[in-house]
């Protein structure tokens, strides 16, 4: 996975706020990988690398799963 590559993935902003499951589809804008010291800070899960996606005028963090659960919760479709 790599800036510019279009990409399906879960929406857990959506499913957190109402409940119910939805996909959507981005492009990836930035690979991310935190320090510890962000992890503590935005109380983040790890320090997993993460997919920046842009979708609908907004951004979203989706950590990228490793190879053996690629496309459980994202996938790349087309790639840059």
């Amino acid at each position: 996975m790599k800036v510019g590559d279009v990409a399906r993935f879960y929406d857990y902003d959506h499913a957190g706020a109402t409940g119910k499951d939805r996909w959507r589809i981005g492009v990836v804008v930035k690979i991310w990988h935190p320090t510890w010291e962000e992890v503590r800070d935005q109380n983040l899960v790890n320090n997993q690398t993460w997919a920046i996606m842009a979708h609908d005028n907004k951004t979203q963090p989706i950590i990228i799963p490793s190879k053996e659960r690629e496309g459980t919760w994202i996938e790349v479709i087309s790639e840059s």
